[in-house]
Formats: structure tokens, C-alpha cells, sequence
């Protein structure tokens, strides 16, 4: 049979409709999961505390391993799991493994494979010894652009170590550039968190300091959803200082801890993560957002005594679409 161009038309234009739709899920209404990550490396009563008090919060992160290379040969922290702490918590929990910057690859280092596969091994178990069944095992290095192919070819080896655990992994916007190379790390994994937050020096004391933009961090959002993964974000509660000599040159970065006093002639900048901007966000993704963004999870949990994170009535609020008060 022949058919007119405008019949062709006319059977065609519902397949692309069809197609299309198939493409673009509509966007998902109603508030999201949530819940944060506990960064300190001594389980004192204040942080005990502060987890009890955590009732609206889905599930907690904690850091259980931190691995530093940047004296040549790997310098590992192992953070103690609080079981009587975290079983009091009621809700699921992973554990979280911190690799600062690594020079080389792994691919060449099977040295550096099998200390990072023991680390996690030793992870879970210990999990285990203590009757906690963790959510997951998340992986947190901040991976050159460069250097993704060789982080899932490490990622792949480590899923099977970490096995029945999820294997999870942040993620940073930066790393969407490169996107074969994106789809497949996170394919690699159970898991990932899009970290759009960031603690970047600033290069002079009069420069903005901005740890979360708003407006990125939606199009880093609906750009992750592309990839039909689901994602976690992460959201920042925290501050630093930023300490400037006389003649305006960064000389250091300061987050929380004892406090410092500087010499005279000393500029000090503090940053803080803002409220009001990240409650609109909230707000937003409360009325929609994709699909794929499953959760939301707050760098860090506030811990009494914390000179630059928020409030717990501050966090309460903001996850909630809330402006808080500036007193809280």
C-alpha cells in the first residue's frame, strides 16, 4: 500500500509521543527522604545525644574509616561503630569510608587495592561482631574527572568485597561531564550521592563564598536524573573559616575544633551554609522533582557544642521548606 506523506505523518507522530513520554518521567510530588551523615571521629556523649534527638531523620550515615595519602604511605583512622548508640537510633545506618586524595591509580597499586579492601572488609565485619545491619558501605573520594575509569574498575573489585553490604559512592557534579564515563561508574555500584555542595578556598578576603548555589544545584539535579539512576543528594549544614594574611593571600581553611586566635593583621572570613536558600530548594523539590532523586542526606548531623553547623530547630526547619528564625 501506498501511503501519503501526511498518513505517514499520522502513524508515525504517536510512536515519537509514545517514545518521548517513555523518556520523560513526570516528576514526583511530596517531601523526600532525609538524613545526614555523622563526620566526627569520637562518639562523645554530645554526639550520642544528638543522635537520640534525631527522630526526624530516616537514616544516618556515620564515618567508620579515613584513609590519608598524603605522606606517601597510607595513614588509616578507624572511627569505632557506637552499636548501643546506633541500634537506640531505630532506623537504618551505613558506614562511611573517606579516602582523601590519592596520587597514582589503582590499577597500578594492588598494594593500595588490598589495604582498601581489607579497610572495608574490616567495616562490615565489625558491623556484624556488633548485631548492626548496615544500609550500606559508602565510598567517599573526591576522583579526578581523569581517573573515573580507574575508580570503577576499583569500585567493581570492592562491590564483591563489600557483598551482602550495598556498595554506595558521593558523587560530584563535575564528574556529569564525562558522561560514558559517569553512566558507567554508577552503574558499577548500589548507589550514589550527587554532593553539590563544596568547600572551594576563596582567593582574596572580598570574594563571595558560596558553599551550595541554589540554581546549580537544580540543573546538577534534573542532569543526574538523565542518567535514569536513582541518587541521593547531598545537602550542607556546615561553615568554615577562611584566614587571610596582611597582604590578602589564603594561609589556612578552619572547620570545626578548638577555637584558633590569630596574630594581629589576620583577616578571618567565616562561611556559612544558608538556610533560607537551601529551605526554597526543599520547597521545590517538595512540589516536584525527579524520578530518580530518592533522598536527601544533611552534611552533618548538628552536634552541641558545633561553633559553624546549624541547630537542630535550624535543620528541623529547613527540612521542612522552613526559613528559621535568624536566632536558632
Amino acid at each position: 500500500m501506498i501511503r501519503t506523506r501526511s498518513q505517514l505523518a499520522a502513524l508515525i507522530l504517536p510512536v515519537l509521543l509514545a517514545l518521548a513520554a517513555c523518556r520523560e518521567e513526570p516528576p514526583v510530588h511530596g517531601p523526600l527522604r532525609q538524613e545526614a551523615y555523622v563526620w566526627q571521629r569520637e562518639w562523645s556523649p554530645a554526639v550520642r545525644d544528638s543522635i537520640a534527638e534525631a527522630r526526624d531523620l530516616a537514616g544516618l550515615v556515620v564515618l567508620a574509616a579515613e584513609v590519608d595519602f598524603r605522606q606517601g604511605a597510607p595513614r588509616t583512622i578507624r572511627i569505632p561503630l557506637d552499636a548501643a548508640a546506633l541500634k537506640g537510633f531505630g532506623r537504618p545506618v551505613g558506614a562511611a569510608v573517606r579516602v582523601h586524595a590519592f596520587p597514582g591509580r589503582f590499577a597500578d597499586d594492588p598494594g593500595i587495592v588490598r589495604h582498601l579492601q581489607g579497610l572495608v572488609r574490616d567495616v562490615a565485619a565489625e558491623a556484624r561482631a556488633k548485631g548492626l545491619a548496615l544500609a550500606e558501605i559508602q565510598m567517599d573520594y573526591d576522583c579526578p574527572e581523569s581517573k573515573l575509569e580507574d575508580y570503577r574498575l576499583f569500585l567493581v573489585s570492592l562491590r564483591q568485597v563489600a557483598a551482602p553490604v550495598p556498595l554506595t559512592l558521593t558523587a560530584l557534579p563535575a564528574w556529569m561531564r564525562g558522561r560514558r564515563a559517569f553512566r558507567t561508574l554508577i552503574e558499577a555500584v548500589d548507589g550514589y550521592v550527587l554532593q553539590v555542595h563544596s568547600l572551594e578556598p576563596p582567593e582574596s578576603p572580598g570574594q563571595e563564598i558560596v558553599l551550595t548555589r541554589a540554581r546549580a544545584a537544580r540543573v546538577w539535579v534534573e542532569d543526574a536524573a538523565r542518567f535514569g539512576r536513582p541518587f541521593r543528594v547531598a545537602l550542607p549544614t556546615y561553615g568554615y573559616q577562611a584566614a587571610f594574611d596582611a597582604r590578602g593571600k589564603l594561609i589556612g581553611l578552619l572547620a570545626e575544633g578548638p577555637l584558633v586566635s590569630f596574630t594581629e593583621g589576620i583577616v578571618v572570613r567565616t562561611a556559612r551554609s544558608d538556610p533560607k536558600a537551601t529551605a526554597e530548594l526543599i520547597r521545590g523539590w517538595t512540589r516536584a522533582h525527579p524520578r530518580e532523586l530518592t533522598g536527601l542526606i544533611w552534611y552533618r548531623l548538628p552536634v552541641a557544642g558545633d561553633r559553624l553547623d546549624w541547630t537542630w530547630p535550624t535543620l528541623r526547619a529547613v527540612m521542612a521548606g522552613r526559613t528559621p528564625p535568624r536566632d536558632s
